[in-house]
């Protein structure tokens, strides 16, 4: 079932969750790191700031720039769009 229509509708509908092996498969076929899909069980923003500051090295090279009043991510690495 983890490639079934059937299935993808449950993981979006949040029915069910993919087990890492399908998630990685997805992200190939998708021709996407396998961390741009992976659920690391944030649920408020600030949870999502904070996990976003753990990744900035490891996967990114993400880094916070504030332009006056507004904050953006910037990346230096040139896939990461």
């Amino acid at each position: 079932m983890p490639g079934t229509e059937a299935a993808i509708r449950a993981y979006e509908t949040g029915k069910r969750r993919p087990k890492r092996i399908h998630l990685e498969r997805i992200a190939e076929a998708l021709g996407i790191r396998y961390e741009a899909i992976a659920d690391y069980g944030v649920v408020t923003a600030n949870e999502g700031v904070h996990s976003l500051m753990r990744m900035d090295d490891r996967l990114f090279r993400l880094h916070l720039v504030r332009v006056g009043e507004r904050w953006y991510l910037e990346s230096d690495d040139p896939d990461v769009s």
